[in-house]
């Protein structure tokens, strides 16, 4: 690499190896005695909560072990590597100036600018390192993540909130297990529709809900309930036969189960519901497992602060 620089032209290789050297020897002492004072740290804070997850001390090591080593990369995007960067740059110039470096430098024509050059490109690498960590790894790793966080499996969200402003939609489970990613009785409101649903489970291969123990409920413009027609006792397809004692319409339609998107494609034509299952996480903290890409969907179709826009049937 030395040569082709050389090759090109570059003849600036020996102070470039030189200070870029000693500002990734002090980041990595920096990023590794900080991450390891905040794994410390953090961990006495939650011995308790440790061990009352966990059987015997392999288990507890083995649980700390886990939850630092997909916790780490989160801090080091949000905290530990702009902290540490900007440090091991601040350090790497006053050791310079502490060796009387600088003024040999500048006195050779080489301009401080010109000096702090590998530094910058340095902080550059690093920088792409930590956007790559943050788009790509983390969340991969989304629920392993949320796994080594919430130590009981039991955990669940109380009453999440999904609203849809570009199709006014809003759905909220009455409780939502991150880990089985299961959400139990939830209510799907649309301007001209009402799903009671007991139970929706997210298929990853396929990027659905799949609902069970659906009610389905349908409003006109005026907001009345339009009763909906079920199969009647007896009917078959191809067959007239009835049974006279059974209703012909309700007010509601029970369905066993259908997925999602698929029964609101027959409900509108067109409409479709972009839930994913970290859309009914506490919102404080799943935005730092997310895409760039993912972000800029849930900025179109989560509205700023007020749900009142919403055009929900007031008459049925």
């Amino acid at each position: 690499l030395q040569n082709l620089a050389h090759r090109l032209g570059y003849r600036g290789w020996t102070l470039d190896y030189y200070v870029g050297r000693r500002f990734i020897a002090i980041f990595l002492a920096h990023i590794s005695l900080f991450s390891l004072l905040y794994a410390i740290i953090d961990a006495l804070a939650k011995i308790d909560e440790f061990v009352a997850h966990s059987d015997g001390p392999l288990g507890v090591v083995a649980l700390i072990a886990s939850y630092y080593f997909y916790t780490l990369p989160e801090i080091f995007c949000r905290i530990l590597g702009p902290v540490t960067t900007m440090a091991s740059g601040m350090f790497c110039i006053t050791m310079i100036q502490r060796s009387n470096e600088i003024v040999p430098v500048l006195a050779s024509g080489i301009s401080l600018r010109r000096l702090t050059f590998p530094i910058v490109l340095g902080a550059s690498f690093i920088s792409l390192a930590s956007f790559a960590v943050q788009e790509i790894w983390i969340p991969s790793q989304r629920q392993a993540i949320q796994d080594a966080k919430a130590y009981n499996p039991e955990d669940d969200i109380r009453h999440p909130v999904y609203i849809d402003s570009r199709t006014d939609i809003i759905a909220i489970p009455r409780k939502y297990h991150p880990h089985q990613q299961l959400a139990e009785g939830m209510l799907v409101q649309g301007p001209l529709f009402l799903l009671n649903v007991r139970s929706a489970q997210w298929i990853p291969d396929e990027e659905e809900w799949l609902l069970s123990g659906v009610e389905y409920q349908a409003f006109d413009e005026d907001g009345y309930v339009k009763p909906q027609r079920v199969k009647e006792a007896g009917e078959e397809d191809g067959n007239n036969t009835k049974d006279n004692d059974a209703p012909e319409f309700l007010l509601s339609r029970p369905i066993e189960t259908v997925r999602l998107n698929e029964f609101l494609a027959e409900v509108d034509p067109g409409l479709r519901l972009i839930m994913k299952p970290h859309d009914l996480e506490d919102d404080s903290g799943t935005d730092v497992y997310s895409t760039l890409a993912e972000l800029r969907e849930k900025m179109e179709t989560v509205p700023a602060l007020s749900y009142t826009h919403l055009t929900l049937p007031t008459k049925a």
